[in-house]
């Protein structure tokens, strides 16, 4: 590898490796494949194929962990709590399945987690419940319409 700044994920998504150049250059290599990464790209290694493809879009919450900055772009629901809760530790839930794919078009930058989740409830009529160290989110449907 010949690189300055770049991000591993194998945790996000079983069988797959993620990684993302910031800044510099990577190469990714698997059996005949080699791959040139540089700033802004991303590929995925398929664990079970073996294969390396290259991501047309880039994932850009890929260093929240490390800034807290968040961009949802049209991005459901359900993803946004599984974000949040891996960058901030804390079990997230929705307890209504309908919610899940309510689309959340917004960017948090470096937010305590009580203002992105208070955020969030007011853009979709949620309430917040909190026990035993978990939040749920909850509601009838996106924006609260029936």
């Amino acid at each position: 590898m010949v690189g300055t700044e770049f991000n591993v994920d194998s945790r996000s998504e079983p069988g797959r490796v993620i990684v993302t150049v910031t800044s510099g250059k990577v190469q990714l290599s698997a059996g005949d494949q080699n791959i040139l990464l540089v700033a802004n790209e991303q590929a995925v290694y398929e664990t079970a194929s073996g294969n390396i493809t290259r991501s047309a879009k880039p994932d850009q919450n890929v260093l929240a962990y490390k800034n807290r900055t968040f961009f949802f772009d049209a991005t459901p629901l359900r993803k946004v709590v599984r974000e949040l809760s891996d960058v901030y530790g804390v079990d997230i839930s929705l307890k209504n399945k309908d919610l899940e794919n309510c689309i959340l078009i917004s960017r948090f930058d470096n937010l305590e987690l009580e203002r992105v989740l208070e955020l969030i409830a007011e853009t979709f009529s949620l309430t917040i419940e909190r026990t035993d160290g978990k939040v749920v989110l909850d509601g009838t449907s996106c924006g609260g319409e029936e």
